[in-house]
């Protein structure tokens, strides 16, 4: 080593040793690091800038003033070799047109709060920075959050915190979304306060149940109660009282403890993830009869199929519902519903010719109450079951996908005790001529058309979602797998609600009786273009000896039945109390529903009637009316508004 390189060696040595005082130190000498100095990180090890020396080896926390990137790096490789940001070593200091925020991700960058930032802009920040900034949700300007702009596009959607449940507000707070779950809180065991938690919360608390608080208590996880719609454990019957009791005790230890969950096809008794393992409660004894289980369920499913109807019991919970009820109730006072109507009553012609009277059915398409039963995770999966009921691949074509559902908005039903006028004569929907005209349901009957009745399969979904009916806007457009409603109030026989016949084959009679001699050409048995296909004493006697009112429903169930089947209305409400239901159909994703709902969704966005009901519109302007920014990502799936995956 040459002499010349010793000296300058020894210096920097002679340098680095030099006591660190007021004059000689990096905050003092090196000021334009400072806004780079990671001041909590190195606070926490008892560092201060103003104390370290300026060429020390010593490895300190920075954090990049441009990209917000948090790296360790020696003093004297930044004040002696001039070191920046590794981040921005690779991707180039300089912010441009091929690594800004404003042209990376668009949609994320709408999402920049206009006036919070200062005069910082989408434009002048990378993508890929973590320098936290303010954000505004799209469609709720409330929803102010601060986020670091590489977690947004790195998660790659401009995903709400406060709508998505990570960040707690007084709205979206558990006590304010589910106040009918607080009622079951455990305040004595539970060590956190519900208003700092939301739906979605993975946190397992103590509950206890409502009806029998000393006996029934046990924890779960916020969102199973929130989004499986979960109630008491013993009240429900989900298991053995043992096999609860055990359930309880492990999730002291395994707060991710799932109940009653699938591997693969393989459903388990007790699932704990973060242990790699999965319990069977006495599994021999509960699986030796699984051939004797299957032919059960083979039985039921073979009942609901030759029937063309099934009762769903339970789906939604009694407070739930009653909430719901006085929700609706409430919709219609305030909206002056009853004014409207009178004014436009001479729109709706579609019940006309089905009436013992005209039946009480309210033009309301979107209120919360419609909203929240139609869009509900419960009734997401009631549908997926029985859209899994059909035939749905041949050997043509993929008809529909069972496990992705569209929503069809329908009306309510809301009838009083008393009423005699208000009934509706046995029909089926979907069009009435178009049975015997259109080629698809030619093709869909075509084994009852050629005298080969016993090989009609009415749950075979081919050419169904090919069908054409006539316009009218009275018409289903679209393939239901089941018509159904959601009861909102008890109601039974004699309480002026749903009748069937319910025989799923039943439409052959009615396709064939047509063709008979007695009936006069072109007649079809009283079937009119743009109307319910009509079933009636004058040709239908016989079958109509079937048609029977359905048993005790009780709020919160659902009745599900065919497309093909004949149903009415009885003629008189003989019972004590409303008779309530809101109208919900089983529409898988095919492109038939698809492009109708897409239609739908217009009408949505404006408030309007839907494409298939009278022109009514209502509710442009109501009060409290569903919109947009009140849609959960389930509901916009189901209305075309979003993709499904």
């Amino acid at each position: 080593m040459s002499r010349r390189i010793l000296i300058w060696v020894n210096a920097g040595r002679l340098m680095a040793r030099k006591k660190v005082t007021e004059a000689y130190n990096l905050e003092k000498l090196f000021i334009g690091l400072k806004p780079e100095w990671d001041e909590p990180k190195n606070l926490k090890v008892g560092l201060l800038m103003s104390e370290v020396s300026p060429f020390s080896d010593r490895k300190v926390a920075w954090v990049c003033k441009d990209c917000g990137h948090e790296w360790e790096a020696q003093v004297k490789n930044r004040t002696k070799k001039g070191s920046g940001c590794p981040a921005c070593a690779k991707i180039g200091k300089s912010v441009s047109a091929a690594n800004n925020l404003a042209n990376l991700f668009p949609e994320i960058a709408k999402t920049w709060h206009p006036t919070l930032n200062g005069d910082l802009t989408p434009a002048m920040v990378r993508s890929k920075s973590k320098k936290i900034v303010y954000w505004q949700c799209a469609d709720h300007l409330t929803h102010v959050f601060r986020q670091g702009i590489q977690k947004r596009t790195g998660y790659g959607k401009a995903t709400c915190m406060i709508c998505s449940g990570r960040l707690v507000t007084k709205d979206n707070a558990l006590t304010q979304t589910h106040p009918q779950l607080i009622e079951e809180w455990d305040w004595l065991k539970n060590d956190v306060d519900p208003a700092r938690l939301t739906a979605g919360s993975a946190k397992s608390v103590h509950w206890i149940c409502r009806r029998f608080p000393e006996e029934h208590k046990w924890q779960s996880q916020i969102k199973n109660r929130t989004s499986k719609g979960s109630g008491c454990r013993y009240c429900n019957n989900q298991g053995s009282v043992p096999e609860i009791r055990l359930l309880t005790e492990l999730e002291t230890m395994f707060p991710d403890i799932e109940y009653r969950t699938k591997i693969g096809q393989t459903e388990v008794d007790l699932l704990l993830p973060s242990a790699r393992m999965a319990l069977e409660y006495d599994g021999s004894y509960w699986h030796r009869d699984k051939g004797e289980k299957d032919q059960n369920k083979n039985k039921v499913i073979e009942d609901i199929k030759k029937r063309g109807c099934v009762i769903i019991r339970d789906v939604f919970e009694d407070k739930f519902i009653e909430n719901l009820n006085f929700q609706l109730e409430k919709y219609i006072d305030e909206n002056n519903y009853y004014e409207d109507q009178k004014k436009k009553a001479d729109l709706d012609q579609y019940f006309s010719d089905l009436k013992s009277g005209k039946p009480q059915i309210y033009g309301l398409y979107w209120s919360k109450a419609q909203i929240e039963i139609r869009h509900s995770e419960q009734m997401a999966k009631v549908k997926r079951w029985l859209n899994n009921l059909w035939i749905f691949k041949n050997s043509e074509y993929k008809v529909f996908d069972p496990n992705k559902e569209l929503s069809y908005a329908d009306r309510v039903r809301r009838r009083e005790p008393g009423d005699d006028t208000l009934g509706l004569s046995p029909h089926c929907d979907a069009g009435s001529i178009e049975r015997w005209t259109d080629s698809h349901y030619q093709k869909i009957y075509r084994d009852i058309f050629s005298d080969n009745f016993e090989k009609y399969n009415p749950f075979e979904a081919k050419y169904r979602d090919r069908t054409i009916e006539f316009e009218s806007p009275a018409v289903a457009h679209v393939f239901r797998t089941f018509q159904g409603w959601t009861a909102l109030t008890e109601q039974g026989p004699n309480d002026g609600t749903l009748q069937l016949i319910p025989i799923a084959k039943a439409i052959s009679y009615v396709l064939t009786r047509a063709l008979q001699d007695d009936v006069p050409e072109k007649e079809l048995c009283g079937s009119k273009l743009g109307r319910a296909l009509s079933v009636n004493k004058d040709y239908h006697s016989l079958l109509l000896k079937g048609l029977i009112s359905i048993p005790k429903m009780r709020p919160g169930d659902t009745i599900w039945w065919h497309p093909d089947v004949i149903h009415a209305v009885e003629d008189k409400h003989s019972g004590k109390n409303f008779s309530n239901v809101i109208y919900v159909g089983a529409t898988p994703y095919c492109k038939k529903n698809l492009d109708y709902t897409i239609k739908q969704s217009k009408k949505f966005l404006e408030g309007k009637s839907p494409p298939d009901f009278a022109a009514e519109d209502y509710e442009i302007n109501y009060k409290d009316r569903v919109k947009l920014k009140d849609l959960s990502s389930l509901a916009k799936k189901q209305l075309a508004l979003d993709e499904w995956n």
